[in-house]
């Protein structure tokens, strides 16, 4: 019998069980049920229980059941000393979605535990909007060492009227300042905020320069990709479903499947996008500086293109059929040598792996919102998720639970980015979910397939290289 499989009166008998471990289960199965009886008992709970674990619960399941009765006591219950209470009231109070809320949350934006100042920030923004920047804006100045990404995006969040602020501070004295205000300019498409970023490439700094050309690429990606789809028109692609199960292991092509992979070839005009980018590359002396001699020689970035056998072994080792663009990717060219300024390889056949193999602490250090955003939010409806327009692609909004099954196809040790494919999104024609997934976004500019990821990054990188000169 799925749990919970008792009536409510059992589980609000439990919340005065003697055993924590038994308080935390009722709290838990009240949560699950959704019955509003429960409220009354849990805001005692939230207020009395002598274990901080019961009451983030408690907490939780509070904003769960949605009741404006909660709202007072979860911002009482902002000023606990358990790090677990005072995240799960946050949590709360932004699924409650009360903006009276606000105000006792903007303290814990800078709150000693970082879980606590992640949620504080996006929550602050979501509830606050523009009576957020100030409280923001000073842990954006005032942050020692390493600077949450939750602040930019809460900026982000709030928008318009964080512009002005984060221009000021793009012109302090200190270079952190102007670093971090650089970082949270990128949802901003316009040509005052380009221009203000385009002067920081000359900046003395060189972190500052390193972020304003990063976030320069972010606002051309953006509206590069608004044009793909412009473009597109009446041929826009059916729009992505969310995979009804991970992806299947492989079956060995027969000649059906053989057929289908050299139609995609076709299909996917890898050589036509790829030549010119190619000598684009070439011709840049940025990119030139960091190729070997004999690539120089051979005027080529790309490698032989996989055979069918090496893409076969490639997907029996995964576990999976690959989708359509990136396979005839493959078998074009075998990996490749630098994208632009931020992808320093993609990876061959051999080199492919899924993202939690090498990169398990940053999975683990973004879920649990330590480090990086993404972790502990409201979920994103798939209607919000699968919209593509020109925000969805590069705002940075991401499922941070996709990392966990995500394909890395490209080199990461730079720090700059990375290729994933998210096998949990597909298309009505196979395809995966494309990311350029890094901190600085924060999160992960999406696409809905490997081609498109890579006609957006090609446009990106002309447009950043025209800005350069």
């Amino acid at each position: 019998m799925p749990w919970p499989n008792k009536p409510t009166e059992s589980y609000l008998a439990a919340l005065s069980d003697p055993d924590s471990r038994m308080r935390e289960q009722a709290a838990a199965a009240l949560e699950s049920l959704g019955d509003l009886r429960a409220v009354e008992p849990l805001i005692a709970v939230l207020g009395a229980d002598e274990s901080g674990d019961v009451r983030a619960i408690a907490a939780r399941a509070l904003g769960k059941l949605g009741d404006s009765r909660a709202v007072e006591p979860l911002m009482r219950a902002l000023q606990h000393p358990s790090e677990h209470l005072r995240e799960s009231a946050v949590l709360a109070l932004e699924r409650l979605g009360d903006p009276s809320a606000a105000q006792a949350i903007f303290p814990l934006i800078e709150d000693p535990a970082a879980s606590v100042r992640y949620n504080a920030a996006r929550a602050a923004a979501k509830l606050g909007g523009a009576r957020a920047v100030e409280p923001l804006m000073r842990a954006l100045r005032q942050a020692s060492g390493y600077l949450d990404p939750a602040i930019n995006a809460a900026l982000a969040i709030i928008g318009e009227p964080a512009r002005a602020p984060l221009l000021t501070a793009l012109q302090d004295e200190d270079a952190t300042v102007r670093a971090r205000a650089a970082g949270s300019l990128y949802s901003f498409r316009d040509d005052e905020v380009l221009s203000a970023l385009r002067f920081k490439l000359q900046d003395a700094d060189d972190e500052v320069r390193r972020v304003a050309r990063s976030t320069i690429e972010t606002i051309l990606n953006g509206i590069q990709y608004a044009q793909v789809l412009e473009r597109q028109g009446a041929d826009q692609p059916a729009p992505p479903q969310r995979a009804p199960q991970a992806p299947k292991p492989p079956k060995r092509p027969g000649r059906a499947a053989a057929s289908a992979a050299g139609d995609g070839r076709a299909a996917f005009d890898w050589e036509s996008l790829m030549t010119p980018w190619n000598a684009e590359l070439l011709a840049d002396e940025q990119i030139r500086a960091q190729l070997p001699p004999e690539v120089l020689a051979a005027g080529w970035m790309g490698y032989p293109g996989a055979g069918e056998e090496q893409i076969a072994a490639l997907e029996a080792r995964l576990g999976a059929t690959l989708p359509p663009s990136y396979r005839a990717f493959l078998a074009f060219s075998n990996g490749w040598r630098h994208t632009g300024y931020f992808i320093p390889a993609i990876w061959s056949t051999e080199q492919v792996e899924w993202f939690a193999v090498r990169n398990q602490d940053t999975i683990d250090a973004w879920r649990d919102g330590e480090r990086y955003p993404g972790a502990e939010l409201p979920p994103m409806p798939d209607e919000e998720y699968l919209d593509y327009d020109e925000r969805g692609a590069a705002s940075g909004a991401m499922r941070s639970e996709y990392l966990q099954t995500a394909l890395e196809t490209s080199d990461c040790e730079s720090g700059d980015g990375v290729y994933l494919l998210n096998p949990q999104i597909l298309t009505p024609e196979g395809e995966w979910e494309a990311w350029f997934f890094a901190a600085w976004i924060p999160g992960a500019q999406r696409y809905r397939s490997f081609w498109e990821l890579m006609v957006t990054e090609h446009q990106g990188y002309l447009a950043l290289k025209a800005d350069q000169r």
